[in-house]
Order: structure tokens, then sequence, then C-alpha cells
């Protein structure tokens, strides 16, 4: 009975290892294929005979490469113009020209409307009269100054020619009076000499007072010639008021583009704030889209391409994001 039992457990113990021994064979053989392949086509079927099975086995192998995973969101949104504004008067008054109508294109600068402008142009003239006679008063009291100055140089010089003669008739005067003590000359002749020392001595005197006065009167000149030029800043920057006054009497164009709507003929009546023309710039544009929060953070890389299809034009744009 032991006999019997050993043998089983030997017939049992020999199974098990002649299957491992085919599994491993099988395995085996596997591998050589799949190697022996792997320099030729990308992905090739392998046939494979197994002894215990006798079947084939397709085995499926690829060649792995380094690539660009690319993701696209698509959305939808609405093109605007890159710019647009409403035209608003700065003055009140009646439209007497409009100059553009609705698909107009313009430039920067351009003059698109007349207000009624009769007034301000009144004012603007009769403010530049101020501004140029404030000039003309500059100038009148520079010429006014160089002749005191003028004067003043004349003055110096007589009050020098004075002093000069007074010194002399001085002291001649002091030698005919020794003279005429010691009975040498007539008192004739001590007059004379006396008075034309009077004489000198007044011209000496005046010769001072016109000296003053001159100096006094480029002093006085140059603090009226201030107040000129005070005059001048003030006409001017009254002037200048009033210029901006008439310039707003004008419509012009805030920046390239077209004329995309009119709200009013000549003959009507402007009123500030209240629009006239609207001008838009479609060159670029600007498209206002939506995404769902989970893509945000998709999108917030510069490196990536904007594709943009409008239905009308059957054609494709780039663009790039401006903001999120």
């Amino acid at each position: 009975m032991k006999k019997e039992s050993s043998l089983f457990t030997h017939k049992i113990i020999f199974k098990v290892c002649l299957f491992v021994l085919i599994t491993v064979i099988i395995y085996a053989g596997i591998r050589v294929s799949v190697s022996a392949n792997t320099d030729e086509v990308s992905s090739k079927t392998v046939s494979i005979k197994s002894d215990a099975a006798m079947a084939e086995v397709p085995v499926f192998a690829s060649e792995v490469t380094l690539g660009t995973v690319s993701n696209i969101i698509k959305t939808s949104g609405e093109i605007h113009p890159i710019y647009g504004v409403n035209l608003n008067p700065e003055a009140s008054g009646k439209i007497t020209d409009l100059y553009v109508d609705v698909g107009s294109a313009v430039k920067k600068g351009e003059k698109l409307a007349q207000i009624d402008n009769k007034i301000q142009k009144a004012q603007f003239q009769e403010a530049d009269s101020v501004v140029t006679v404030a000039k003309s008063a500059i100038k009148l009291q520079e010429v006014l100054i160089e002749t005191s100055e003028s004067k003043l140089v004349a003055a110096k010089a007589s009050l020098d020619a004075a002093e000069s003669a007074l010194k002399n008739l001085s002291l001649t005067k002091a030698r005919l009076e020794k003279l005429f003590q010691e009975g040498a000359v007539s008192r004739q002749s001590l007059d004379d000499v006396v008075a034309q020392f009077d004489a000198a001595g007044a011209r000496f005197t005046g010769a001072e007072s016109d000296m003053k006065l001159a100096a006094d009167s480029i002093k006085t000149g140059r603090m009226t010639l201030e107040m000129r030029k005070a005059e001048l800043i003030r006409a001017e920057a009254n002037r200048n008021s009033v210029k901006v006054l008439l310039d707003n009497t004008v419509v012009i164009a805030p920046f390239d583009g077209v004329i995309t709507a009119r709200h009013a003929d000549p003959g009507a009546m402007a009123s500030i704030g209240q629009p006239i023309l609207r001008i838009e710039q479609d060159d670029p544009v600007k498209i206002i889209c939506s995404l769902a929060e989970k893509d945000l953070s998709m999108i917030r890389n510069k490196d990536i391409n904007i594709i943009i299809n409008v239905d009308s034009h059957n054609k494709a744009f780039e663009g790039a994001i401006r903001q999120i």
C-alpha cells in the first residue's frame, strides 16, 4: 500500500515538472521572437507555435516616440470694434455742416461737423486785438525806456561839462578876487567872472536835476514795462480760452475709423453731451467670449495659438489673448 502511494506521488510531481518546463519553453520562445523583430516595422504580428496548444498567438509590438499632445478648446463670441465712441459736440448751437455720413472712412483729426460759431469768432477777434494792443504797449514802453536812457547819457555829459566849467570859473574867480584886492583888475572884470561862475553853478544844478529825472524815468519805465508784460500774459490767456471755445464748435475724428451712425442733420440744434455721430475702428477687432472655469488654466500659457473662424468670411484668422 505504501509503494502504490509513493508511485502516485511521483507521477504527480513528474506531471507538475513537465508542465512548468513546457511553460518556460513557451515564454522563452516568445522573448526570442519579439526581440528578433524589434528593429524592423514599428508594428508587426508575431506567430508563436506552442507545443502544448499548437496554435498561433498574435502579439503586437509598437515603437514608442516622443510627441506633443494638443488640447483644443472651442468657444464662440461676439466681434466688437477695438475702439468705438459716440461723438458729442462740446458746444451748443445749430449744426451748420456735416461732412460725413454712415460708412465714411475718416482719419484722425479730420473735421466731421461744424456748429455755428459766429459768436465765438467775434469773441476771438476781440481777444486777439487785445493781445495786439498789449504787444504794441510793450514796444512803446521799450522805446520810452531807450529814450530815457539816452537822456540820462546826455544829462551825465552835461553834468560833467558843467562841473568842469564850474571848477575852472571857481579858480578864475579866486584869482580875480585876489587881484582886485591888490588893485590889479577892475571891479567890472571881477563882476563878469562872478556872473559866469554863478551861471556855471546853475547849469551844474540843472544837469544834476536832468540826470536824476532821467534815472527816475528809466526806473518808472521799467516798472511800467513789467506791467505791460503782465497785461500781455493776461490777454493771451484770455485769447487762448476763447480759442478753446471756438475750437469746441468743430467735431473732429479722435482716431482713424469708420462712421457707423449719424444722429443729426444739418440745421438741427446740437446740445452738449448729445451724440451726433458714432465712429468705430474695426482693424483690428476684439472678440468677447466666455470659457468654462476648468479651461482657464489652459489659456494662461503665452505659447498658445488662437484661431478665429468667421462664418461670414469663410476664413480663419490668427489672434491673441488680450485680457482674461
